[in-house]
Parts: C-alpha cells; structure tokens; sequence
C-alpha cells in the first residue's frame, strides 16, 4: 500500500475519527507526471540577520534603505551595511503598528502615538490623539481607532497634528472596534460583531463614507488577528473561524477540527497573524499563546509551526502594519518574539540560529475496514542522501513511533537512517512492525538537513476480522 504520509493538520476531539498533524512540514501539490502527486516540504530555517536590544522584537518597517525594529522599548535603525543606531525609545509592551507618509514614521504602541522626523523620535501630545487602539494608513492620513466604535485620522501628511472633529463611527452595530486595516485602498473598521468598509470620498467635512454594501456580518475576535495579501483580507472571526475575504465577501477557510483547538485556548483574543510569500507558497499564520496555525493559500491546507522548546513558532510577530513579512536587503526578515533577533527566512537553512526544527508527520488512521493487518514493513519514500559530511546530521535519522488506539499510547521510538551524504538510493526503512485493526504512524526528524518527502510504502497481510 502507497499513501500521502497526512494532508494537513486535523485532529479532532474524538481521535477515533482523526488524528493526522504536519508540524514543520507543509505540502506541494505536484504536476501531473511527477512521481508523486503531493511531496511535504521542511519548512524554512532561520538564519541570524542582526541582533538589536534585548528583545522582544514588537515589529519591523522597511524605508527606502532603512530597516526600523522595535525592540522591547527601543527604536533601532539597520542600514544596508549593518550599522545599527538607536533612534529613541517607544515604551509599552505587545506589537506596535508602524505606518508612514511622505516625511514622517508613526508608531502606535499602547494608546500612544510616536513620530519620527529626521532621526527624532517624539510623543504625540495633540489632546485631540485619543487612546489609539490600531492604526493604519490611507492617502496620507492616519487613521486609528478609539473606544465606543469610533475611529479618527490625523490631517493630511502630518501625523503629529489632529482635529477632534474628525472622526467617524462604525454605527451598523454597536459593538466595540478591535482594528483596522486598510486593503485595496478601502478601510475595513473590524469590529467585535460586525465589520465596515469605508472610502475615500474626498468630501472637505470628512473624506471617508461607508460603502453602501460595506457591512460584513462577521466579526473579529482578535485586532492583531487581521493581515493582508494578494488582494485579500484574513482575520479570526469572533466565531473562531478564520476567514478570508476577497472583494468584500468572507469565506471560511478553517475547520471544524482547528475550530475546536481554538475554542479551547486560553487568550485566543491575544491571537497576532502575518502572511507572508516563498517559493511560490502564501502563508497566513496565525499565533497564539499555545500553538502556531499556517494557512497555504496555494493548497488551502492548515499545517503547524513550532520551534524547539517553545509552544509555539518564534516569529509570532513581524509585520508592523498588517503587510505581512517584511522584505530587507532582497531579503525576508522576521523578529523574534522571544529576544532581539532579527532572522532571514532561508529555504536552505535547516536550524533556527542553530537550533533544531523539529519536523513532524502523524498519518491517518490506518486499517482495513476492522479486520487484523499484519505488518512487515514501512518505508518512508524521501529524498535520500541528505547527510551533512560531519557533526550533527552526519547520520541523519528519522524517529518513528505509533500507537493502535487513536494516539492514547504510544510504542517506543525506532530509528532508520535517512542516507548519509551522496547515499542516494538509500531507503528509510523499519521492519517487523506487528499486527494491529487500527494503527497511526508518527515520523520525527531533528537532524539539520533538507526534508522532502513523498509517500509512505507498507508490506502488509490482512486477515479475517
């Protein structure tokens, strides 16, 4: 028998019915002729790019040929020869929102604004900048939110300057806004219950009115929740689905089983998210406290992100304003959510700054139909010979365990080489793996090498039930 190792991640309360998870490993959809018809691709590592203050890194914007990180309550600037200068200081805690316009860098953190202006950073102290809870920006306004369902913008290309009647409302529910954003220069006002979507009109009183259809009956659980690419808006719906809207129309992209793992979270309205683009592949990810989601637009599946010894991925906040990964030196950048390092997303690394990836496959229920299987053998078809010459991964291994009661207990680990450098037709293998009705395979890989896989072959004999 020949399968796809898993598809995705679902696993849902009741494992009689799944139990399937990628975790560091995401699925390609291959061409007609290929060999296989799906291969599961290692995710990128993280290669070191620079390392600026103690961390955390709140977020990053890129300027013409500067690079801006926030990290815990310092403003750094990263030229294109490295040098790093600290600008100022932004205090506060959580992921800022970084905008800008012809002459100025706004940050919001907290509910307070910051401007930097030749090299200088100050606090906004018009009176009439009130508690901002997000920003954006727009055709040279600032635009941020407020308590009671209203939102401001600053005047015209001047983000220090505010007049307290210009503001609007999101008035088709009265449910508090948790962000905004805005996409395909139209402003989505996210609230608890409702979502709106205004525009630029130009009027001289206040230039945004809302579309005469610009009222989503979703709402967004989580403000930092909300990203953008590729012509669409994503976010967590206060309903705990995730949705994606393109033009104006939501469309739920999660699942009952992933529905299920959000629900049972214990901050899941603290959820931050950012899409970002390699090899062909778009990616929403989506954080939270106890685990990280990756939605790949080009095969609509969900798999998982998680970095040795931490619940979830590190890079749970880069983008500054919803952009999605920032692009430095022709360069993907993320922040660490943990210190003050800043990382390239590198397809040809294999740690993370050194440290393992664990990759991880869990296979469907496999059985037939309740009768007894006995089973010889399992290869795991992979790309073989991937050894490093020395060190670590020299030899590298793949760890397989499985369990014959939908994942209550397991069987001890058993390992099979993976092909050391230049063994090409090596097979990955294990053997006399017992008989069982119901069985779920479980594939580990640690070693700093490039993963791809194909398939899982078995040997097997079936029996009367």
């Amino acid at each position: 028998m020949r399968f796809p190792p898993s598809t995705d991640s679902y696993q849902t309360r009741s494992r009689a019915i799944a139990t399937q998870r990628l975790v560091n490993i995401y699925p390609e959809i291959q061409p007609p002729n290929a060999y296989a018809k799906m291969a599961f691709i290692g995710t990128p590592g993280l290669k070191l790019f620079k390392t600026v203050g103690d961390g955390p890194i709140r977020g990053l914007h890129m300027w013409d040929d500067v690079l801006f990180a926030v990290s815990g309550e310092e403003l750094y600037s990263i030229s294109a020869d490295m040098t790093v200068i600290k600008i100022g200081d932004i205090p506060g805690t959580g992921t800022v929102d970084i905008i800008q316009n012809l002459a100025e860098t706004m940050i919001r953190s907290g509910e307070k604004g910051y401007v930097i202006e030749g090299g200088i950073v100050t606090e906004i102290t018009d009176e009439d900048f009130v508690k901002a809870r997000s920003l954006a920006y727009l055709d040279g306004y600032a635009i941020y939110t407020r308590e009671q369902g209203r939102w401001a913008i600053s005047k015209l290309q001047k983000f220090k300057e505010y007049d307290g009647l210009d503001y609007a409302t999101a008035e088709s529910h009265p449910d508090d806004l948790v962000g905004v954003i805005v996409s395909n220069r139209e402003v989505w006002l996210m609230g608890e219950k409702t979502i709106e979507v205004w525009w630029n009109t130009g009027d001289s009183n206040f230039p945004f009115e809302r579309f005469p259809d610009g009222v989503i009956e979703k709402g967004c659980l989580a403000g930092q929740s909300v990203a953008k690419a590729d012509g669409s808006v994503f976010w967590l719906g206060s309903d705990f689905m995730v949705y994606q809207a393109t033009g104006r129309q939501p469309v739920r992209i999660s699942t009952h089983a992933i529905e299920e793992v959000f629900e049972s979270y214990k901050n899941p309205e603290q959820a931050v998210a950012f899409t970002y683009s390699q090899n062909g592949h778009l990616f929403y990810v989506l954080t939270f406290a106890e685990a990280t989601w990756c939605y790949d637009l080009a095969t609509q599946l969900w798999h998982e992100r998680l970095s040795y010894g931490l619940p979830n991925w590190r890079v749970s906040t880069v983008a500054s304003d919803a952009t999605g990964a920032v692009r430095a030196f022709r360069e993907v950048v993320m922040g660490d959510a943990y210190n003050g390092n800043i990382y390239i997303l590198d397809q040809d690394e294999y740690t993370e700054n050194g440290t393992e990836i664990p990759r991880i496959i869990t296979s469907p229920i496999i059985h037939a139909e309740n009768a007894n299987v006995s089973q010889s053998e399992l290869i795991l078809e992979m790309e073989s010979g991937v050894g490093t010459g020395n060190g670590q991964g020299e030899d590298p291994q793949a760890m397989l365990r499985w369990s014959d009661n939908n994942g209550a207990t397991w069987s001890n680990e058993v390992w099979a080489s993976m092909g050391k450098q230049g063994e090409y037709g090596w097979v990955c293998k294990w053997t006399r793996l017992g008989m069982f009705k119901k069985r779920v395979y479980e594939v580990t890989i640690t070693d700093p090498v490039r993963v791809v896989i194909l398939a899982m072959d078995t040997k097997e004999s079936v029996s009367e039930r």
